[in-house]
């Protein structure tokens, strides 16, 4: 229930004082629960211990892996993560040993073998290792956008100067890479292989939809004179292939899109997953396509609004406009949608 509804906070600041005011009220039947406010300690929570984590002993990466932690966030990847956590813990045939494995208990082996009642299933507590997984989602989405962000170029991010008009490209750079050096340490102490092979097969998506982007655009720059030799070497083929037709962009988009978003698929999937979700259990396919569904939502809310914003301007524009709408069946809904209101 929680999972379905997802309201857009004003900050993350706003998240403490929520909790402060809501301390983690119990969902209630008759009326809808802000995730947000739901959530709000552990947001929190998430965030500042997440600081800790990027510890470094030189002063510049410090300030650069912490930069855009230390600006208000939506927190959504995050909160996706500890929403599946939230709605399956206990619904796992594993969970019980998922539980105590994560609290480190000195129970003995056979009370692992104790039937749950149903009311014990029913308890929805969030497991350390799905905490966890909620920063190492969170450190890897904002790794990529430290990337993004030297490759697109852009002077601001949410309302102040982007990682690299504050710090230089190298250093932005630099202070994804961090990032994902210390994901990958947090990632291999959550001890499940399945997870993390999923998570770090992020890493790669996130790659090829920025190389999708770039190729599909067709508006990539290409190499400046001064360039290094070996620089020029490693772009020639990326810089001198032809610009897709509008045929193949149609083909183009969705690959992009998917890639772009794949850490909401997979980041639920493995919340759902480290809480004892074994093969054969729906409850993990049902979060990586609630993931899945909602990322492409999202990516394709957003550049849409760009788009509006600059009259469909850009080079193609209204080719993905018209993708955008032949993936959503947005025409046909609409249509059938008016069907029912007259009738």
């Amino acid at each position: 229930h929680n999972a379905r509804r997802i309201a857009r906070p004003q900050s993350v600041r706003h998240h403490s004082a929520l909790a402060r005011h809501h301390a983690c009220p119990a969902p209630s039947t008759s009326a809808k629960t802000d995730p947000y406010v739901f959530l709000a300690p552990h947001l929190e929570q998430i965030r500042t211990s997440l600081l800790t984590l990027l510890g470094s002993s030189h002063p510049s990466l410090n300030a650069i892996a912490q930069y855009y932690f230390l600006h208000p966030s939506k927190q959504l990847r995050p909160l996706l993560v500890l929403l599946f956590a939230r709605a399956t813990n206990g619904l796992g045939a594993e969970f019980p040993q998922a539980n105590w494995a994560a609290d480190n208990t000195r129970a003995h082996q056979q009370e692992l073998d104790v039937p749950l009642t149903r009311k014990d299933a029913l308890i929805r507590t969030l497991l350390p290792t799905q905490l966890r997984l909620a920063q190492i989602v969170e450190m890897t989405h904002v790794a990529s956008l430290l990337h993004d962000d030297v490759l697109d170029n852009p002077p601001l991010r949410s309302g102040a100067p982007s990682a690299p008009a504050a710090f230089g490209n190298k250093l932005a750079v630099l202070g994804g890479d961090f990032l994902l050096g210390r994901a990958g340490a947090a990632l291999s102490r959550l001890r499940s292989h399945e997870v993390v092979e999923l998570i770090a097969s992020i890493i790669a998506n996130l790659v090829e939809g920025e190389i999708v982007q770039i190729k599909g655009s067709g508006t990539e720059a290409a190499p400046s004179p001064s360039s290094s030799a070996s620089s020029a070497i490693h772009l020639k083929d990326l810089h001198s292939s032809p610009s897709p037709s509008s045929s193949d962009k149609w083909s183009i988009y969705p690959k992009k899109i998917y890639s772009k978003t794949a850490l909401m698929a997979k980041g639920a999937r493995a919340a759902v997953l480290l809480g004892g979700c074994r093969e054969g259990e729906v409850w993990k396919e049902v979060a990586y396509a609630y993931g899945r569904i909602l990322g492409i939502a999202f990516q394709e809310f957003s550049e849409l609004e760009a788009m509006i914003e600059r009259r469909f301007g850009r080079d193609g524009d209204a080719e993905t406009a018209l993708t955008l709408i032949s993936s959503s069946r947005g025409v046909e809904r609409t249509r059938k949608g008016r069907s029912s209101n007259e009738s």
